[in-house]
């Protein structure tokens, strides 16, 4: 592996693939066998990182990273990557490669202007324990706005003392 710097000219074929916040999308590995028969190089699916080295997500039907939204699915010779609940994060370069060779490359773009994510997503908790939940907040739109308005709700009402005004798009 070796460091990549410039993804629009390492892969020019690579397919484009749109996404909003919050979908599920699956990026598609055909491997054609050769007479019907079983390939025993397993399929691997990267991730790239500029000026880093490509992060492996998936080998054969084993995932190999701890992030249970970046799942394989295998239907007849198409080997999947499938990522639920996509965000800003998600956004950049996949590979899937058979042996030595890439098959093909994705380019994912998520459209919304803005996604908001809250982690934990689920949380299991005891009475009177404290939780800390974190709202980030990625925003095209609004990256020069420096303060943004935050609410916290429970089951839609407005929780007292937890509105505030924010900056660096963190709230806690």
């Amino acid at each position: 592996m070796y460091y990549l710097t410039n993804f629009h000219v390492d892969y020019p074929d690579a397919q484009i693939k749109t996404a909003k916040c919050g979908d599920t999308i699956r990026l598609s590995c055909v491997i054609e066998n050769e007479n019907n028969s079983s390939s025993t190089v397993p399929i691997m699916w990267f991730r790239l990182y500029e000026n880093a080295y490509p992060q492996p997500l998936i080998l054969g039907n084993r995932q190999l990273i701890d992030d249970q939204r970046f799942m394989p699915r295998l239907h007849n010779n198409d080997h999947r990557l499938e990522i639920s609940d996509v965000s800003k994060d998600d956004e950049g370069y996949y590979l899937c490669k058979s042996g030595n060779e890439i098959q093909i490359s994705y380019n994912l773009t998520i459209l919304s202007n803005t996604c908001i994510d809250i982690s934990p997503d689920r949380i299991c908790v005891t009475i009177d324990e404290p939780i800390h939940l974190l709202c980030r907040i990625h925003s095209i739109k609004n990256s020069n706005e420096v303060n943004l308005h935050v609410e916290w709700t429970r089951n839609n009402y407005l929780l007292d003392n937890l509105t505030e005004y924010i900056s660096n798009y963190l709230s806690i």
